[in-house]
C-alpha cells in the first residue's frame, strides 16, 4: 500500500493522533490535577505547541530527508545540551558540574561518531552511480 500523505502531513496527523490517545490514558489512568491553570501557562503551552509541533517537527522531518544517518542522529544528542545551557533562561537553574561533564562526553561522542574511520577516506554525502559492467 503506497502512502499519499506527505511527511508534513503525516507528521501533524501522527502528533495528533498520539497526543489525544495520550490524554485518553492519562484521562483514564491519573487522578484530575487540583491546581490552577494561570493564563500564562496556556499562553505558554498554545507558543509550545506552534512552535514545537507547528514548525520544529516539521523542519526535521525536512532535514533528515536531506541529511545522511549519521548526521540526522548525531543532531538529536545535542538536544539535551541545548536544553542543559537554555535552563538558566528559562527556569533559573544553573548546570553543575556533573552537567557540563555529561556534555562534554556527549559532544566527545558526536565528534567520535562523525569522523571518517582511520585509514579509509570519508564517505562522499550523496551516493555516485557505479558504471554498470554487463556485456
Amino acid at each position: 500500500m503506497k502512502h499519499t500523505l506527505s511527511v508534513e502531513a503525516s507528521t501533524v496527523w501522527m502528533t495528533i493522533g498520539s497526543a489525544a490517545r495520550i490524554w485518553v490514558i492519562a484521562g483514564l489512568k491519573e487522578p484530575r490535577p487540583t491546581l490552577q491553570l494561570s493564563p500564562a501557562l496556556w499562553v505558554s503551552l498554545a507558543c509550545f505547541v506552534r512552535i514545537n509541533c507547528g514548525f520544529a517537527q516539521i523542519a526535521w522531518f525536512g532535514l533528515v530527508r536531506n541529511l545522511p544517518p549519521a548526521i540526522s542522529a548525531m543532531r538529536v544528542m545535542a538536544i539535551p545540551m541545548i536544553g542543559t545551557l537554555s535552563a538558566p533562561l528559562v527556569t533559573g537553574e544553573w548546570p553543575r558540574w556533573h552537567d557540563f561533564v555529561a556534555m562534554a562526553f556527549v559532544r566527545m561522542a558526536i565528534v567520535a561518531a562523525l569522523l571518517p574511520p582511520h585509514g579509509r577516506p570519508a564517505m562522499p554525502t550523496s551516493p555516485t552511480p557505479t558504471p554498470c559492467t554487463c556485456i
